[in-house]
């Protein structure tokens, strides 16, 4: 049997090892330049069968799917037969109405990547960083980052980084930030 002590060194070497797995989790991530997919907004919003209010507030259910917005109602009709009131009153959703509503609102997140960073077909890099940017705050939300923008022109990756790391967003949202600066980094 272990003495006190032994159980104390046997759990912080299990809590390094969680640590160093967690990290090698979130630089694959990155290192496979999966800077904007199902599994990426997984890892950067969580995933809800449930309303809860976002950290600003917003009813929202899925991978980030905010009720607020106009545009909820037409993707909760698409993917479930309930309403957006019925969501907001309790009803639950399964995991396929959650790869659904994801898919169809990841579409004005595209759009404002290909707008940004040019629509050439690559989703890695910079477009993947831009298109989570956009997803989470909306175009409109990354179209205030003018500098990140005018680097993204330049095809100043590292700049375009350090515009995005040096903002207010990125101390709200802390290691999605770093993602998405490592793949904007990557160009």
């Amino acid at each position: 049997s272990f003495s006190a002590e032994e159980w104390r060194v046997v759990g912080e070497k299990n809590m390094r090892a969680f640590l160093f797995l967690c990290t090698l989790l979130a630089v694959a991530c990155v290192v496979s330049a999966d800077c904007f997919s199902y599994s990426a907004e997984k890892l950067n919003e969580g995933i809800h069968y449930a309303v809860y209010n976002s950290t600003t507030g917003h009813p929202t259910i899925g991978i980030g799917l905010n009720l607020d917005s106009s545009a909820s109602t037409g993707v909760v009709s698409a993917c479930t037969p309930y309403t957006v009131q019925d969501l907001l009153n309790g009803q639950k959703v399964t995991l396929s109405q959650i790869e659904c509503m994801f898919d169809i609102s990841t579409g004005p997140a595209f759009e404002c990547a290909d707008g940004i960073v040019g629509g050439s077909g690559n989703r890695e890099g910079a477009w993947g960083a831009v298109a989570d940017m956009a997803f989470n705050l909306g175009c409109e939300g990354v179209l205030a980052f003018h500098g990140m923008i005018s680097a993204i022109h330049a095809h100043d990756w590292s700049q375009a980084a350090a515009e995005l790391q040096n903002s207010s967003w990125c101390e709200q949202v802390h290691t999605r930030c770093d993602r998405d600066a490592a793949c904007m980094r990557n160009g």
